[in-house]
């Protein structure tokens, strides 16, 4: 079993934001493989599949971020997962637009959502999907992240890949080494 956590901000005036690129990594995902979320519970809106023969979990928590990790302990709890069964997508602004890159483990950096679910967890040792964001303008962070991305950006391209990189993950049960790549 495979849980994937988008992380982002439920609310229209966080939709389209930078610090939503979690849940729109799933949203890509789900949609370029006809699929698409269907219930809410356990605090966060999912969609329990069989994925390429594996049991998958795509969840967007319904806790605004800084307590991502509510969220995270629920769905652990109720399907018995451990901190391998998990991947985090998660904006990153330490990482340009275009930048991704996927961990086994790591610090939260300067991320409130995943400092939160290092906390719930007691644990950095969790898979993690960092979607860069930064496009080089020097904006304080948190009035960055919850700035609406740019009409002329599209991370179409970089779905392409994200999409890409989850299926293999998914083949190979989340046993996949660290990585990055560019757009």
């Amino acid at each position: 079993m495979i849980l994937i956590f988008g992380l982002g901000n439920i609310g229209d005036n966080y939709k389209n934001t930078y610090h939503n690129i979690g849940f729109k990594t799933v949203d890509a995902f789900l949609k370029a493989n006809n699929l698409e979320i269907s219930k809410r519970k356990y605090q966060g809106d999912f969609l329990e599949t069989n994925f390429n023969g594996e049991k998958v979990i795509f969840v967007k928590p319904t806790t605004f971020m800084n307590n991502s990790g509510d969220c995270v302990l629920n769905f652990m709890k109720k399907f018995k997962a451990t901190v391998d069964d998990i991947l985090v997508i998660y904006d990153d602004y330490d990482l340009l637009v275009g930048e991704v890159r996927f961990r086994k483990d790591g610090s939260a950096g300067t991320h409130n959502g995943m400092r939160d679910i290092v906390k719930k967890l007691n644990s950095e040792n969790f898979k993690r999907l960092r979607i860069g964001i930064n496009n080089g303008k020097k904006i304080p962070i948190l009035d960055y992240v919850l700035s609406k991305i740019k009409e002329d950006e599209s991370f179409d391209k970089v779905f392409e890949k994200t999409n890409e990189f989850l299926i293999d993950y998914i083949k190979k049960s989340g046993k996949v080494e660290n990585t990055s790549f560019k757009i």
